[in-house]
This record gives C-alpha cells, structure tokens and sequence, in this order.
C-alpha cells in the first residue's frame, strides 16, 4: 500500500472504534479497555504543539523506494537543530532501520558504515538475541547501499533514492 492508503486505512479502522465499548487486547486478552476518545497518533502529537510524520513500513521488512524517498527528502526538509522521535510496535526493527538512515545522512563523512549501525544497536537496548538477528543480509545490502547513495550525494540530495537504484543497475525487486 503506499503510504496515502496505510493513512486512511488507519483512519477508517479509528473511526470504526465504538466509544465507551469494552475492547480486549488481542495480546493480552486480560487486558481491557473502554475508550472515551479516539485520536490517530497525528491528531495526539499535533495537539501537543509537535509536529508528526508517519512513514508506514510493514513489520519485519524494509522501506519501500517510495518510504525511503519520503525520508530523505522530509530529513533534508527540517531545521538542522530538529529533534526526531522514532517508533514502532517493538522499537527494534522499523525504529533502528531509521535511526541508522538518519545516522548515515547526518554522519557518513564522521564514520564508517560499521560504525554507525554498531552505535544505534547499542543505543537501541535492544536484547542481544535480537540484536544478533537485526543485521540480515538484506538489512546489510540496504544499509551499504544507503551509505553509498548518501556518500555519493554529498548533503545535496537532488537524486532520489529511487533514481539512484536505476542509475546503478540495482535491481529494484531485491531492496523491497
């Protein structure tokens, strides 16, 4: 799905929520809930003066050439002295696959690839066993590339990830 769709199946799934209806956690079916009030993540931040950015990537897998795009482009759109917030259902995979990007566009020229991915996995206190499994070889593949599109980009950015795929004859079906 792109990222308009994820946003309004999102929305309709919200609006389908019955206010004060009891609702059991599909997890935790102990635990229940009867909501007062339904707000997307959106609506929540911005009525607390922040702004919000939904990049949408299915669980387990990488950003899609669209989502990747869509962040480099909003990274390179805010302030220098802007703070970013990252988050998924674990905080593991989707989260430290973006700290990593924005990693790489802000210090490529400071550090090596390596050391970058080491510093967000140690930052990320995820468990050493999900740590051992974070970096698959797909995972490496896309960081390596990504770190090279960002290098060969020089804080310009006028190609998109996308486009450089094609220039470099990556075959695009093996990155999703």
């Amino acid at each position: 799905m792109t990222r308009t769709e994820v946003i309004d199946t999102e929305r309709k799934l919200l609006n389908s929520i019955t206010l004060a209806t009891p609702i059991q956690f599909f997890n935790d079916p102990k635990l229940t809930v009867i909501p007062e009030k339904v707000l997307s993540e959106n609506q929540l931040i911005k009525a607390n003066s922040m702004d919000y950015v939904r990049i949408p990537v299915t669980d387990g897998k990488l950003p899609t050439y669209e989502m990747v795009d869509f962040f480099v482009q909003y990274v390179n759109s805010i302030p220098k002295d802007s703070w970013l917030h990252f988050h998924c259902k674990e905080g593991i995979g989707r989260t430290t696959t973006f700290m990593i990007m924005y990693d790489i566009m802000k210090n490529y020229n400071n550090a090596t690839l390596d050391e970058i991915i080491n510093r967000q996995l140690a930052l990320s206190r995820i468990k050493e066993k999900s740590i051992l499994s974070f970096p698959s070889k797909e995972r490496l593949d896309f960081f390596t590339k990504f770190y090279q599109y960002v290098k060969e980009q020089n804080n310009d950015f006028k190609t998109s990830w996308s486009q450089w795929l094609n220039k470099n004859n990556f075959p695009l079906a093996t990155i999703r």
